[in-house]
């Protein structure tokens, strides 16, 4: 009990300091653990896995399990260890080895997997949820315990299953399950130079029951890490009082904020209850990494994994994962594993699965992978129906936005058993293989990606996403669950009261279904840039930077973004040039430097720019600017409400208004000023309604294209794969099936003598000697199969038994075959090299 009381109190030291921000380099930040997240993916691999919950299906069909598993290219399993299925009892241990019921022997299970060859993502809690009645935790834990549960504001219990995450009668229980587990289970899949344990992940979704509740937890444990919370984040109750507006004699009467939020005194408080929020959520991930540790289990990759989807968006993506702002922090190498469940695709929802990958890949140190705990296969819900085509195409736009793996979440459909599961027998449906292995409605999807990867995996790993510009995204303004929280109907923030612009209507309406939507419909190739004044390198490695701009933020933070522009960089601000900082008080760095003074908020403004005329905008904010300057944006009466300028060696346009997105012309009013500072045509460049990506690498280019419509689509494809002679690649008219993408290949080098230079299929094998090349193409209908090849010499073609015609375009060759709904093979004989003959002696 004492190790881990010491240990809550340890990690808040080194955690909560006066200033959030303050100024340590990021090398301290990250070296407090072990780095093993290259561990997770091998060298030349994308880590393909999928779960089975070995707990669900009978013992006698986990072999069954498996080679279906292996049948569909995947090199990994993931399973749950529920606590409760192994521990139903305290006067027992825990059961690993199926002596009280076969499916309880994990060891078994997990040996053989390892007899597959395959490696093991193992997941001990001590939470699983999993649709597991009291959430995998043993419904004897709370057993005269009751006080040590979460609650509500009036008292009321989460549930019987629900601890305060800062109980120390919880840790101690927590602690000893996880050295039971890392000794049974885990150390064995580690030792000597074997590896067959690819990660570990620690609890699950952690924050979840708060973020669903839409509310904080007041338990007594709670409260206590609050105040103590609050004494190291302040050096005095003086000091609280001055910043908050609030007075209290001492830490301990300050309250935890609940209820509505109707004024900045409120506001505040919920801050620092949002910022505690997450500091206790990284002290609990630190004491489960610390359990592992010292049960011996080092040098394995942590996950933890971040939900946030709900109802096919992912507006919530980022609300839980900025959850673990501090557990980034304090254990170096930590993986943040996207549990991506779109349900469905749309014109509604192309911009989510971006942000999802893009939002983990920037908050990560550099070189985590990027992985998806939770890859979407099937459905949890019976009357939700998912389709292979749509989650084939969703996987494919999800591997070219930069993923390294991905687990399929459900590989396995499962059947609970009685009194097991929370949501009746069945869990799980439309998935892979039913709860006895065979085949069902996603497998013919995931065994046909599996010989994809099986190809490409290699050149795939080694190839980067180009970016035309980055999005910059704020953590605190994403800070949020308590004031706006996205399913709980409780009353929360009083935007107009309080003096701010509403946080839902920014972040749902502005920032992902109008900047992101259409930078995404356009074919922009765009990142998130995360921005940590901590990490200032980061910005500087970019050129051009979007920033969505709301009403606070951090001096440190605005500073950063003046340093860049004045550096060289390329600012486009859509929104607010921010005037306060976290705490509402004055702050307004970024506008000062850039010499511009905003005036108040405006609604139902009118907008005209050199293409938009009379265009209504939701609300804007006139812009008094010094200097020179060129206005890019008038509303009402003439006000300036649009700007470029010169800021130092760089440039800044700000549009400071924000809209939502229905006409056409939002479109075109935002295209229109991105492209005031790309100053260059994008990397993709799509005439059409068809969405592209990219991936480039020095051994060849992967092109993502997806139709999201329900119908036939078509459009002409144009990429920038280098800055030489043959700088583009043009393939010409491409025509998808509703709801289906694939990924294409440009310039793949198949021998010496012969490139690839694209085709319109994807390319699912390659068997190459010097003079002859057998490739095998997916289904290319309903276009036809189209390839471009580069060779000196000459070739033939045959393909479905026949010779086929090549058209010579100096040193490119274009081969045309008809549209085929099944794979074709192609064997191209490359003609010998004509030797020199040299005139005989007279």
């Amino acid at each position: 009990m004492c190790v881990i009381t010491t240990l809550h109190i340890t990690a808040g030291k080194a955690l909560c300091k006066e200033e959030p921000r303050d100024g340590r380099k990021e090398e301290d930040c990250l070296k407090r653990w072990p780095t093993a997240a290259e561990h997770l993916v091998g060298a030349g691999e994308f880590l393909l896995s999928g779960e089975i919950h070995y707990f669900r299906t009978p013992p006698s069909t986990w072999e069954r399990h498996l080679d279906a598993l292996g049948e569909c290219g995947c090199t990994a399993v993931s399973t749950y260890i529920p606590w409760s299925w192994h521990q139903p009892r305290p006067d027992l241990p825990p059961d690993f080895d199926g002596i009280t019921h076969p499916a309880r022997n994990i060891r078994r299970f997990a040996s053989l997997a390892v007899e597959r060859g395959f490696r093991l993502i193992l997941k001990p809690g001590p939470y699983v949820m999993a649709e597991l009645v009291e959430q995998g935790v043993p419904e004897w834990l709370s057993r005269g315990h009751e006080n040590e549960l979460a609650r509500g504001p009036a008292g009321e219990l989460w549930g019987r299953s629900c601890f305060s995450l800062a109980s120390d009668y919880f840790r101690a229980a927590a602690a000893e399950w996880l050295q039971a587990v890392a000794a049974e289970v885990l150390k064995p899949l580690v030792r000597g130079r074997s590896r067959f344990l690819a990660g570990v992940q620690l609890c699950n979704e952690i924050g979840i029951f708060s973020w669903l509740r839409g509310e904080g937890d007041y338990s007594a444990p709670t409260l206590a890490a609050w105040q103590d919370f609050l004494r190291r984040r302040f050096r005095s109750i003086e000091d609280f009082a001055k910043t908050i507006g609030l007075k209290a004699g001492s830490f301990d009467e300050v309250p935890a904020p609940s209820g509505p939020c109707r004024d900045r005194a409120g506001y505040r408080l919920y801050v620092l209850w949002h910022e505690f929020a997450r500091w206790l959520y990284g002290d609990y991930t630190t004491f489960l990494a610390r359990c592992l540790e010292q049960a011996g289990i080092k040098g394995v990759p942590l996950i933890v994994n971040v939900g946030g989807w709900v109802q096919g968006r992912a507006y919530d993506v980022l609300v839980n994962a900025s959850f673990h702002a501090t557990s980034l922090r304090n254990i170096g190498g930590l993986v943040l594993g996207i549990d991506h469940i779109p349900e469905a695709i749309s014109c509604l929802n192309q911009q989510d699965g971006y942000a999802a990958t893009s939002a983990v890949a920037a908050l990560q140190q550099e070189g985590v992978p990027v992985f998806s705990s939770e890859m979407q296969c099937g459905s949890r819900e019976h009357g939700v129906v998912t389709y292979g085509k749509e989650l084939a195409l969703f996987y494919r736009q999800a591997i070219v936005s930069g993923l390294s793996g991905m687990n399929y979440y459900m590989f396995a459909q499962g059947k609970n058993r009685r009194g097991q599961g929370c949501d009746g027998r069945t869990f799980y449906w439309y998935s892979a293989v039913d709860s006895r292995g065979r085949p069902a409605d996603m497998y013919p999807y995931c065994r046909r990606l599996g010989e994809w990867l099986r190809y490409n995996a290699g050149p795939l790993t080694k190839a980067q996403r180009p970016t035309d510009f980055a999005v910059a995204f704020y953590l605190p303004h994403h800070a949020v669950e308590f004031i706006r929280p996205r399913l709980s109907r409780r009353e929360g923030l009083d935007a107009g009261a309080v003096g701010i612009t509403d946080p839902a209507f920014f972040r749902d309406e502005f920032f992902f279904d109008c900047v992101l939507r259409v930078a995404t419909q356009s074919n922009f190739l765009w990142s998130f840039i995360h921005l940590d004044a901590l990490i200032p390198q980061k910005l500087r490695r970019e050129q051009m930077v979007v920033l969505p701009g709301y009403d606070t933020m951090d001096a440190a933070t605005q500073r950063m973004l003046l340093d860049f522009v004045k550096s060289g960089g390329r600012l486009l601000v859509l929104g607010w040039l921010p005037q306060w900082d976290l705490m509402l008080r004055p702050c307004a760095v970024l506008a000062e430097g850039l010499g511009v003074r905003v005036g108040k908020p405006r609604g139902g403004d009118r907008i005209r720019t050199a293409e938009v005329t009379d265009l209504p905008v939701t609300m804007a904010r006139p812009l008094n600017v010094s200097g020179r300057y060129r206005v890019t944006a008038t509303g009402r009466g003439g006000a300036v409400i649009g700007m470029e300028k010169q800021c130092g060696r760089g440039r800044v346009v700000v549009l400071s208004c924000m809209f939502r997105y229905i006409s056409d012309d939002h479109a075109a009013l935002l295209r229109e000023h991105i492209a005031c500072l790309l100053g260059r045509t994008p990397t993709v460049t799509v005439d059409g309604t068809l969405l592209a990506d990219l991936r480039c690498g020095p051994e060849g280019t992967f092109l993502f294209v997806g139709n999201i419509h329900r119908e036939p689509r078509s459009a002409r494809v144009r990429v920038r794969i280098s800055d030489g002679p043959r700088k583009y690649v043009d393939l010409g008219e491409i025509r998808l099936d509703g709801t289906s993408g694939r990924i294409l290949p440009i310039a793949h080098r198949l021998t010496e003598e012969l490139l690839l230079v694209y085709a319109t299929a994807e390319l699912v094998r390659v068997d190459a000697t010097r003079d002859r090349v057998v490739m095998v193409f997916g289904a290319s209908c309903p276009s036809p199969l189209i390839l471009c090849l580069e060779s000196r010499r000459g070739l033939q073609a045959e393909a479905g038994g026949h010779p086929q015609r090549v058209v010579r375009a100096g040193e490119r060759w274009i081969l045309r075959l008809p549209a085929s709904e099944d794979d074709m093979a192609v064997t191209l004989r490359i003609a010998p090299r004509r030797r020199s003959v040299r005139p005989a002696r007279a």
